[in-house]
C-alpha cells in the first residue's frame, strides 16, 4: 500500500497540478468564447484542487479522506492548516479585494457545471481571473514548502 504521507506523493501531486498550469499557459483564448474558455477554466480548477490536496497529503491526509471531499475547493480549503488558510485569505482580500469564503462559495459548483455544461445546458459564468490568481497563489505556497523557493518560472 502507498504511504500517502510520503514526500514523493506530495511532490508528484504538486507536479501534476503544475502540468495543468502549463496547459493553461500554453493556450490562447478569448474570454467570450465558452468553447475554448471552458476547458481552460476546468484545468485551472483542477490545478487548484490538486494543490490543495497536495498540502493535505503533506499534513497526513490519506487518499480515502481526500476522495470524500471530491472537487469541493471550499471543503479542501477548510481542512488546511490555519497558517496556510490565513495566507490565502489575506492574499485574496488584499490582492483581489474579495473574501475567500465568498469566492469559494461562488465557484463551488464550477468544476462539475463546466465539465457537463453541454449535457446539462449549464450557463456558467466564469470567475476566470480570480481562479487564476488563486491557482498561482496555491502554486506559490506549495512550491515554497517543497523547495524553499518559488518555482513558477521553472515550470514554464
Amino acid at each position: 500500500m502507498i504511504n500517502y504521507n510520503d514526500n514523493n506523493i506530495y511532490e508528484s501531486t504538486f507536479h501534476q497540478a503544475n502540468n495543468f498550469i502549463r496547459l493553461v499557459e500554453n493556450c490562447s483564448f478569448d474570454k467570450n468564447d465558452k468553447y475554448n474558455m471552458n476547458p481552460l477554466y476546468i484545468n485551472m480548477l483542477l490545478a487548484c484542487e490538486l494543490f490543495l490536496k497536495s498540502v493535505l497529503i503533506k499534513n497526513g491526509y490519506n487518499v480515502n479522506q481526500l476522495k470524500k471531499y471530491g472537487h469541493n475547493l471550499k471543503t479542501l480549503y477548510n481542512e488546511l492548516p490555519a497558517n496556510i488558510q490565513n495566507d490565502i485569505k489575506d492574499f485574496m482580500k488584499n490582492f483581489n479585494q474579495i473574501d475567500v469564503f465568498d469566492f469559494l462559495d461562488n465557484i463551488r459548483e464550477d468544476f462539475v457545471n463546466c465539465r457537463y455544461m453541454f449535457i446539462n445546458n449549464t450557463n456558467n459564468s466564469y470567475d476566470f481571473d480570480n481562479v487564476k490568481d488563486f491557482m498561482y497563489k496555491l502554486q506559490h505556497i506549495v512550491s515554497l514548502d517543497l523547495y524553499g523557493k518559488d518555482t513558477y518560472k521553472e515550470i514554464n
